[in-house]
């Protein structure tokens, strides 16, 4: 089924607002353009890794209603924090002037109903931190973290489809030993209960096969949606990216921790606040929150390059044992030659070979996904508190 939308480039969703001084709101767009070029260059069924970010932002559904709330915002609202507070004020006085001034029981209800919105909206005015820019860094910080979902769900997709060929061929393995039990019972050599064992430990196998199955289908299922297909689509899935093997031999938290806070969605925002407070009880709070949104980003960085120093472990480790297994198999490849080991051994260590192939592919995706993880929180979603 070919994709309905054409697909943008992920590479220029770089042009992101972020990067935009809060005084341009009034003047300029929060849209990203895609030239012609490149949505002809991407009309195509395929679905790449690189690709996730673009196809966030101009299909995900929660991202389109999203950049309409912040259009209907700035219309009812305004851009700078005291236009929204006028906003606000006149929404007070156009209630207010709404008042019927009636003494029956239906007007002196609805009268007070008006009274109390009144009330609120008025005090929303004056204690108003809020203005565009803060609007749409909450908005930014969804779709980042929706391309972080996508992300996860593409790896977990690739992965899901490494370990299906493992379990397929436990499955085969499986079998192999029920056949082998049936043959030792009929020679006398096995019991009725060891056949009964290794039927169940071929079902239990089987089994495992069709879960898996259901489940990469459920997260394809998500990772189509999310990015604009329909649930039932079939697009090319593309490959997942070997992690920057340099980029993570020279990882450096204290060098990127300047850039993790300038571009940190938590932080902009409650220094924005800050700009925008009047009260001086509130400016000390939120001074009080900016310093421990500092301490906390750092932390949080520390925490996802440690993340990935094990995750890294991790993969040489799985890498070691792969070439232990495969050493093994040659062996045993050896051994069956000279007749001294069984068809089904050597089954076996197909198997357990095959497995630690599989296991260094998926250490290798959890690397990424970690190199993911940390290279998202410098730009802007390491974990700030509050």
């Amino acid at each position: 089924m070919i994709k309905r939308w054409k697909k943008p480039a992920a590479a220029l969703l770089a042009l992101s607002i972020a990067a935009v001084p809060c005084q341009a709101f009034a003047s300029e767009s929060t849209e990203i353009t895609y030239t012609e070029e490149v949505l002809a260059k991407l009309a195509d069924n395929n679905l790449e890794y690189d690709e996730l970010a673009g196809l966030i932002d101009r299909y995900n559904a929660t991202v389109q209603n999203n950049k309409k709330a912040f259009s209907d915002f700035k219309r009812d609202y305004g851009i700078q924090n005291d236009e929204v507070s006028d906003s606000y004020n006149e929404l007070a006085n156009e209630l207010e002037n709404s008042l019927s001034g009636e003494d029956d029981a239906g007007s002196l209800i609805s009268d007070l109903s008006i009274e109390t919105r009144v009330k609120n909206l008025r005090e929303t005015a004056d204690d108003n931190l809020e203005d565009s820019a803060i609007v749409w860094w909450g908005y930014e910080e969804a779709r980042d973290n929706l391309v972080v979902v996508a992300q996860s769900n593409m790896i977990s997709y690739k992965k899901g489809l490494a370990q299906l060929e493992a379990t397929k061929k436990n499955a085969e393995l499986m079998e192999a030993r029920y056949d082998l039990a049936q043959a030792k019972r009929a020679a006398g050599i096995a019991t009725d209960m060891d056949v009964l064992d290794a039927k169940e430990a071929m079902i239990n196998a089987q089994t495992a096969v069709t879960t898996q199955e259901s489940s990469i289908r459920e997260v394809k299922q998500k990772l189509c949606v999310m990015t604009g297909w329909d649930y039932n689509a079939e697009p090319v899935i593309g490959e997942i990216p070997e992690p920057d093997w340099d980029r993570i031999a020279s990882l450096d938290p204290q060098a990127d921790l300047q850039t993790a806070l300038d571009n940190n969605y938590t932080l902009k925002t409650n220094k924005k606040k800050l700009e925008n407070a009047t009260s001086e009880s509130t400016k000390s709070t939120l001074q009080q929150t900016i310093k421990e949104n500092q301490e906390q980003i750092g932390v949080s960085l520390q925490t996802a390059a440690q993340n990935v120093q094990s995750a890294k472990i991790a993969y040489d480790q799985a890498v070691s044992e792969k070439q232990l297994q495969e050493q093994n198999l040659s062996l045993a490849a050896v051994k069956m030659q000279a007749g001294t080991m069984t068809a089904l051994d050597y089954q076996q260590q197909e198997y357990d070979t095959f497995s630690s192939q599989i296991a260094e592919q998926t250490a290798r995706m959890d690397l990424l996904e970690a190199q993911e993880t940390y290279d998202w929180a410098v730009a802007g979603l390491a974990s700030a508190g509050n």
